[in-house]
C-alpha cells in the first residue's frame, strides 16, 4: 500500500470518530441543561410551607436566603413567641399558628354550639346586675335604677328548695323550665295536677304576663291552662307559678306574679332597665318595680316626647350604656 492510500484510509477512520465525539458532546451538554432545569424546578416546588410546629418567621427567612432587606421586613411583620397577657392563659403561641387557630376558634360560641363565649350573653357565674353595672360606667342615675330593677341573691321561700339564684340566671332558667310538664314531657308539674282553686289562680296570673321579647306571645297560658308559648323563658315562669301554687299555696297571687316578673327581668335585662329609665324620665318612679316593669300592665310603654326631651343628655348617656347590656339570657 502506497503512502497516499494509507493517508486516505486514516482519514476515513477519523471522520466517524470525530462525528461520534461531537454528538457525545452535544448530548452531554443537553443532559447538563436538563439536569440544571430539573434542579431549579425541584428547589422551586420544595420551598417550605408553614408547618404546624414551625413559626412563620423562621420559614420565609430560610427562603429569603441572603436577601437582607426581606429578612428585615419579615422580622418586623411576623410576630413570634407567646402573646403577653393572654398567651399563657389560653396556651397559644405566635410560633404555633395552626394549633393556636384551633384554640382561639373554639372560644366563639356564636358560631360553634360548643364555643365557650358568646356576645352578649350572660356568663353562667355573673349576675345581670354586675354586667349592667360595668356597662353603665359612670352613669350614676342608671346605676341606681339597675340596683332597683335587677334582683340579686337567693330568692326567699323557694330559692334553696329548688337550688336557684338570681345571680345565676342561666342555670336557674334550666331548673325552672324543667318544672313545666305541660310543655316538656319530662317536666315535674302539670296544670292537671293543681286543684280547682289553684288552676283558676294559675290561669289568671298566666294571662297577666308574657314572653313578648322572645316569641311575641301576649300571655303565658290559654284559658284551658295550657302553654301559650313554647320558649324556655315562658316555661320557667309557668313552672315557678305551678310550683309555688302547689308547694306554697298561702303565697298571694301578687307575690307569685312578682317572682315571675323578677325572673323575666333577669331573662331580658336590657329591655326592662330601658323601660325603668323611661318610667323615671316620665316621673313614674313608683312604677319601677318588678310587676309593673314585666307584666302586661305597661307592655309597650313609651315615654312622652315632652318627658324624653326634658331628660336631656342624661338619657342619651343611659341609652349608650344600656345598648351594651345583655338583651336575652338563654334560648328562645
Amino acid at each position: 500500500m502506497n503512502e497516499h492510500e494509507h493517508e486516505k484510509k486514516a482519514n476515513d477512520f477519523s471522520l466517524p470518530v470525530y462525528a461520534a465525539l461531537a454528538l457525545l458532546v452535544v448530548v452531554m451538554a443537553f443532559n447538563q441543561y436538563q439536569i440544571s432545569t430539573l434542579s431549579n424546578q425541584i428547589m422551586l416546588y420544595s420551598a417550605p410551607a408553614l408547618s404546624a410546629g414551625g413559626s412563620a418567621a423562621q420559614q420565609p427567612s430560610s427562603s429569603a436566603g441572603s436577601a437582607v432587606n426581606l429578612q428585615a421586613i419579615v422580622d418586623r411583620v411576623i410576630p413570634t413567641g407567646v402573646p403577653d397577657v393572654y398567651g399563657s392563659e389560653l396556651g397559644v403561641s405566635y410560633d404555633k399558628p395552626v394549633e393556636s387557630l384551633t384554640v382561639l376558634g373554639k372560644l366563639d360560641g356564636d358560631l360553634y354550639p360548643t364555643g365557650t363565649l358568646k356576645f352578649p350573653a350572660l356568663s353562667a357565674g355573673g349576675s345581670a346586675a354586675q354586667q349592667l353595672s360595668s356597662s353603665a360606667g359612670s352613669a350614676v342615675n342608671l346605676q341606681a335604677i339597675v340596683d332597683r330593677v335587677i334582683p340579686t341573691g337567693v330568692p326567699d321561700v323557694y330559692g334553696s328548695e329548688l337550688g336557684v339564684s338570681y345571680d345565676k340566671p342561666v342555670e336557674s332558667l334550666t331548673v325552672l323550665g324543667k318544672l313545666d310538664g305541660d310543655l316538656y314531657p319530662t317536666g315535674t308539674l302539670k296544670f292537671s295536677m293543681l286543684d280547682a282553686d289553684a288552676q283558676k289562680r294559675y290561669v289568671a296570673m298566666g294571662k297577666m304576663i308574657a314572653c313578648e321579647y322572645c316569641c311575641g306571645a301576649t300571655e303565658l297560658v290559654f284559658s284551658n291552662g295550657q302553654p301559650a308559648c313554647g320558649c324556655q323563658h315562658s316555661a320557667a315562669m309557668r313552672g315557678l307559678a305551678m310550683y309555688l301554687l302547689s308547694k306554697h299555696p298561702d303565697m298571694s297571687d301578687a307575690k307569685i306574679l312578682e317572682e315571675m316578673a323578677k325572673w323575666k327581668i333577669l331573662f331580658f335585662p336590657k329591655q326592662h332597665v330601658s323601660k325603668a329609665v323611661s318610667f323615671s324620665s316620665s316621673g313614674m318612679d313608683s312604677n319601677i318595680n318588678p310587676t309593673d316593669l314585666a307584666s302586661n300592665e305597661f307592655r309597650g310603654f313609651k315615654p312622652s316626647q315632652a318627658s324624653s326631651a326634658s331628660s336631656g343628655a342624661s338619657s342619651a348617656s343611659s341609652a349608650g350604656a344600656i345598648a351594651n347590656a345583655p338583651d336575652m339570657v338563654g334560648g328562645c
